[in-house]
């Protein structure tokens, strides 16, 4: 292992940032980890150890020309580097000119996590991505999309918490702050004999400042976690344990979808990394981004069907009702369209929807006219630039929506349902409001079919009364209406609360025709939320377990007392309360059946509960591990029988 030491400060940023403007990663890898340029002794570095981090500065290096690299308004020892445009598709290679490489000396081979230290724009959920070269063997890139970036605030943040670790959740995502975030996903894996590596990094959204990257190596079974001070510091962090994952699965090839026999389907995005056992889970396909303008004509006149024809050709292979998403955005649009004049634009718009029309004609079930139409229309601010082309917002304030959907009509065959989707709808008056008049718009000329609502995680974290009220407002319109990108970010158990509180409030509603998950593996678009639904080694979360029993009637059911009272003395191993578990209906649970227990946050003391709790191994008695202090706390329990998850039991714990 490398031997070498590394600076536990920078070298003085003024002096660098005026003197050495091109500074490359390999130059400031050197600077750290040589022992001259740390001031030539002891006392002005330290030893490399497995827990150091390797800092590096974002604006180093080769920087792409759209790139800008600028000092912060409110501290001028700080340099950044930020987006010069907003183009949200990956780069095509290390060319483009939102991509920035750099060199580092790696001390070790060995897998390295990723911390950055960013601002997230004015623009919040706009602002808060990028994309990361994972390729580290000298080929192609693999651009990994970091992108709902979170964290902690740094030293004086609002958020800031002297001995919390960064991590990938429970951070700070509000704009304007800095903060330090690790990347949930994209790793680093270092070949032996491979230590100089050119690490590449592109822009996405043009509001995220990046200040530094930080890399630190993984053990076999730890990972290495930080507090924000130590990482301003340079200094050592602490070793974390990996969580252990239940015992890889893989569905039988003869499992069916979890949703069978009813009118209402539960679907998933499809293909690439979510293409794995999709038919096992789900029954409706949609691809996520194979079928957007900006994939399939990047080149004028050239078209790129592959993506979109494995999509259906999977669904039509099942029977499965399969969407296309999307005609009309403002995002992951073709660049050349930008830049025509509007009567070019509007022929060019034509042409995309006919090309769409000629290949797949009747065999769509559901077409997406215009997605994101207040959040991301095709203007000059976003991507397309072609909104005006359409008509703007003329009278109604929305003409060019209404121009799109009698496009679309006049050109689809009359059995594909047109379908208009939003997102942050159902937790919002005023976007709620809006949405019922472009939609009553579009029905008195008998333009759409069908509505959507995005349902994504930061959409539904608030009280879910107010989000059915607005379904049934939606409803009323008398359209189908469905959950057209749906996911509930983690960690598990949490994962778990949120599933039983807002999928089955979406499911149960009477308009809701369907639910489609954005994605359910890893590599979905918040893989780094954790909301996925099966573990990296294909084991089912507790969420999925308990879709499986909920959807198909086959749930386990808990029994068991709603209170429990404690002495404020109790000794580890007291008896707290004792559960069972029966099948559905009451049920006697199989003999030899694999029965286990957990439970959840049922109040503001979780990690109280976690640390003094346990259930004893292969019982539903739940017992002290430690004393709890005097008070009141809410558990919530559940019961995995057979890889299938209960409905929740709330239990009342006082201690007095």
């Amino acid at each position: 292992m490398f031997a070498g030491r590394l600076c536990t400060h920078r070298p003085d940023r003024k002096l660098r940032d005026s003197a050495l403007p091109a500074l490359s990663f390999h130059a400031a890898a050197l600077l750290a980890l040589g022992a001259s340029a740390c001031g030539g002794d002891e006392g002005g570095a330290t030893k490399w150890t497995d827990t150091s981090p390797i800092i590096v500065q974002a604006e180093d290096g080769q920087l792409g020309a759209s790139v800008m690299r600028l000092s912060d308004a409110m501290d001028s020892s700080i340099t950044y580097v930020t987006a010069g445009v907003n183009v949200t598709d990956p780069p095509a290679d290390v060319n483009d000119s939102r991509v920035s490489s750099q060199v580092v000396q790696f001390p070790a081979a060995g897998t390295y996590q990723i911390y950055a230290r960013v601002r997230i724009g004015p623009d919040g959920s706009n602002d808060d991505s990028l994309f990361i070269n994972t390729a580290t063997d000298g080929g192609a890139p693999t651009w990994a999309n970091v992108n709902g970036i979170s964290g902690w605030d740094v030293p004086g943040g609002p958020r800031y918490q002297e001995s919390g670790l960064v991590s990938t959740r429970g951070g700070n995502s509000a704009p304007g702050v800095w903060r330090w975030a690790l990347f949930d996903g994209p790793q680093l894996v270092i070949p032996e004999g491979q230590l100089t590596q050119t690490i590449s990094f592109a822009t996405r959204e043009d509001g995220l400042d990046i200040d530094r990257f930080a890399f630190a190596l993984m053990g076999e079974d730890y990972s290495v976690g930080f507090t924000t001070a130590q990482l301003d510091a340079g200094e050592a962090g602490e070793k974390v344990p990996l969580p252990v994952l239940p015992p890889p699965f893989t569905p039988p090839a003869d499992q069916p979808p979890l949703v069978m026999g009813t009118s209402k389907y539960l679907g998933s995005v499809c293909c690439g990394s979510q293409r794995d056992y999709l038919e096992n889970y789900f029954n409706q396909i949609v691809p996520e981004n194979a079928s957007k303008w900006g994939s399939v004509e990047a080149v004028r006149g050239t078209y790129n069907w592959a993506g979109v024809d494995e999509a259906l050709e999977l669904a039509e292979a099942h029977g499965f009702p399969f969407r296309f998403h999307v005609l009309v955005w403002g995002s992951q649009q073709p660049a050349w369209i930008a830049t025509l004049p509007p009567e070019e634009q509007l022929q060019e718009i034509r042409n995309w929807f006919q090309a769409v029309a000629d290949r797949y004609g009747d065999r769509l079930d559901f077409l997406e006219v215009v997605n994101e139409f207040s959040h991301q229309p095709p203007t000059a601010a976003n991507s397309g630039n072609y909104v005006d082309a359409l008509g703007g917002a003329g009278e109604t304030g929305f003409d060019w929506v209404i121009t799109a959907f009698r496009m679309a009509r006049e050109i689809f065959p009359p059995s594909v349902k047109l379908m208009i989707n939003e997102y942050s709808i159902i937790n919002d008056d005023r976007l709620t409001e809006l949405y019922l008049q472009v939609i009553h718009r579009l029905q008195e000329e008998d333009l759409i079919d069908a509505v959507a609502e995005q349902g994504h995680a930061f959409t539904t974290t608030g009280p879910i009364e107010p989000l059915v009220e607005r379904l049934t407002q939606l409803g009323e319109t008398g359209l189908p209406l469905y959950i057209n990108e749906f996911d509930l970010d983690g960690p598990p158990p949490q994962q778990l609360v949120s599933y039983q509180r807002v999928f089955r409030a979406f499911w149960e509603h009477p308009n809701v025709q369907g639910i489609t998950l954005w994605g359910y593996r890893d590599g979905m678009w918040r893989t780094q939320q954790d909301a996925t639904l099966v573990y990296p080694n294909g084991a089912e979360k507790p969420a999925l377990r308990w879709l499986k029993g909920y959807l198909r009637g086959t749930a386990p059911v808990v029994s068991g007392p709603t209170s429990s009272t404690l002495s404020a003395g109790a000794a580890k191993g007291t008896e707290v309360a004792t559960f069972s578990a029966m099948g559905p209906g009451g049920a006697a649970i199989p003999a030899g059946a694999d029965v286990s227990w957990g439970f959840v946050e049922g109040g503001p003391d979780q990690a109280v509960l976690q640390q003094a709790l346990s259930f004893a191994p292969g019982t539903g008695r739940l017992e002290l591990v430690k004393p709890l202090a005097a008070g009141t706390y809410q558990a919530r329990v559940y019961a995995d029988v057979n890889a299938t998850v209960s409905d929740l039991y709330d239990v009342e714990i006082t201690v007095q």
